[in-house]
């Protein structure tokens, strides 16, 4: 019977103020684990990012000159003999450096036919970072609504337009799963954004997929 794999994911010294706890399967490469992590943490999925497991670099990367690392999309998460406990690194973005803690909570079966269900996020808090902002910035913009209330991030569709860092909504984020992560590597997404009535900003992407 297929596994579940089950993590916990948090921006560092934001643990408790942006996380993800995420179901994928066992047969999922560390590569898909990463881009799930990009796309729940609204992160754009353009920039460069790298995973670290004792001691041991991961990276996409086609450098002879840059650190030594495995590809993440050769190993698969059953292969890694992860523990209940363990932590991996994430780093994505190396100009602005954002670093998500990644630990591994344990498995369970998954429910026959349910395999295109995941991955899935479990439960979470906040609303993900902010593209090309750094991690200091956002920090700082949180401790502020904390201290007045009143939201300090901006929309990237009216300046003017203040959004609060709390915003979470589970449903969102995973009806977002289905559009962007099943056909994994042999995806192409084009974003359509929408403006809805209750005035959060959501990402729409329509998806072809090669054949």
């Amino acid at each position: 019977m297929a596994e579940l794999y089950s993590f916990h994911v948090a921006v560092k010294e934001m643990e408790d103020k942006i996380w993800r706890d995420i179901d994928i399967s066992a047969k999922s490469t560390l590569a898909q684990l990463a881009y799930t992590i990009m796309v729940v943490f609204n992160t754009g999925r353009d920039h460069m990012f790298c995973l670290y497991y004792k001691g041991k670099r991961y990276e996409l990367r086609f450098d002879p000159d840059g650190p030594k690392a495995s590809r993440p999309n050769r190993v698969h998460l059953e292969k890694m003999k992860l523990a209940p406990g363990d932590e991996l690194t994430m780093i994505y973005d190396y100009g602005c450096n954002w670093e998500f803690q990644i630990t591994f909570k344990g498995t369970r079966p998954m429910e026959p036919g349910k395999g295109n269900h995941y991955p899935h996020v479990t439960a979470g808090a906040g609303r993900g970072i902010i593209k090309d902002m750094f991690p200091g910035e956002l920090l700082e913009r949180i401790e502020k609504e904390d201290q007045t209330g009143e939201p300090q991030l901006p929309s990237m569709f009216n300046k003017e337009h203040l959004l609060s860092y709390k915003y979470f909504d589970l449903k969102d984020i995973n009806y977002g799963f289905i559009w962007e992560c099943q056909a994994g590597d042999r995806t192409v997404s084009c974003p359509v954004h929408y403006h809805w009535p209750d005035k959060q900003e959501r990402m729409v992407r329509f998806h072809c997929t090669y054949v």
